[in-house]
């Protein structure tokens, strides 16, 4: 009737796709095969990642393929990090059809919830510190909570959990931060650069498991870029901050207490995780807090 169409038995699959409509009006196929075709020409890229629910696999399985057909490669250097639906107690985060949840209503509630945790633990607290503490727990909360399992994974989002101080979640990271910040200030000693002789007085199996944790940080940050799986860095920040726990909990470890060369050496790697939590948290989008 008119339309232009592709064949997909050569990409293996049944049928065909309309790529025009007989009037000359395009589909979304279309319009993203003219979009790709943009970007590689501006932008040249390597790789071409589309970050879209897996409601639509089939639909770039095609996309690529049509690719590969009109230029030999193109489709190849496509990827789709195709994820999982987002479920909350009272319905999905959104959808064509029933009910939907906003996600910024979702972060106004987050907020709220956040706010009430932090006037209860200080009461006396400016109200615009207050406001800016729990905007940042509530983003934290949510944003770490949905990036902690692997892309595919589908989701069932709970925004109690979520801001929680305990348990796998973003704001245990930011608590970590803190109580490290805080130990910091208090040991009052100046931040100055170590030698190897001086880091030396490490000697005991938890100031080592601490140091080898932060020593994985390079290996899973690349890790999670090639395979595109933020749940490894997630992970990884959160076994970090449970080592650093066992760490300052234990007695033996005291630093305020320490003399001056081992609290030095114990300061250095206090300060080295902090280091290792902001910056792999801002990889989230996620920004630490001195105090909680």
């Amino acid at each position: 009737d008119g339309a232009t169409v592709c064949d997909l038995e050569p990409m293996g699959k049944e049928g065909q796709k309309v790529l025009l409509r007989s009037d000359g009006t395009s589909v979304y196929m279309t319009q993203d095969i003219g979009t790709a075709h943009r970007r590689f020409q501006k932008f040249d890229p390597q790789r071409l990642v589309y970050v879209v629910a897996n409601e639509q696999d089939y639909h770039f399985e095609v996309l690529f393929g049509i690719l590969n057909m009109m230029e030999e490669g193109l489709g190849d250097r496509c990827y789709h990090l195709s994820y999982g639906m987002v479920d909350l107690p009272h319905g999905r985060m959104k959808s064509r059809e029933g009910t939907v949840v906003d996600a910024d209503n979702l972060m106004d509630e987050l907020k709220q919830m956040s706010l009430e945790k932090v006037l209860a633990s200080f009461p006396d607290i400016d109200p615009k510190e207050a406001e800016e503490r729990a905007e940042k727990i509530g983003q934290a909360g949510l944003k770490y909570f949905i990036l902690k399992f692997t892309p595919a994974s589908r989701i069932k989002f709970d925004p109690e959990q979520s801001i929680n101080e305990k348990g796998e979640t973003g704001v245990y990271c930011l608590y970590t931060n803190a109580r490290a910040n805080s130990i910091a200030t208090k040991a009052d000693v100046e931040e100055r650069p170590l030698t190897d002789e001086e880091l030396s007085v490490l000697q005991s199996p938890l100031e080592a498991a601490l140091a080898k944790q932060l020593m994985q940080c390079s290996d899973v940050l690349r890790a999670s870029a090639e395979q595109i799986n933020p749940s490894l860095l997630a992970s990884y920040l959160w076994q970090l901050s449970k080592a650093f726990s066992t760490f300052y909990q234990d007695r033996d470890h005291r630093i305020i207490d320490s003399p001056l060369p081992l609290k030095e050496a114990r300061l250095a790697l206090i300060r080295a995780v902090q280091v290792v939590l902001r910056e792999g948290l801002a990889l989230f989008g996620i920004e630490t807090i001195d105090k909680m």
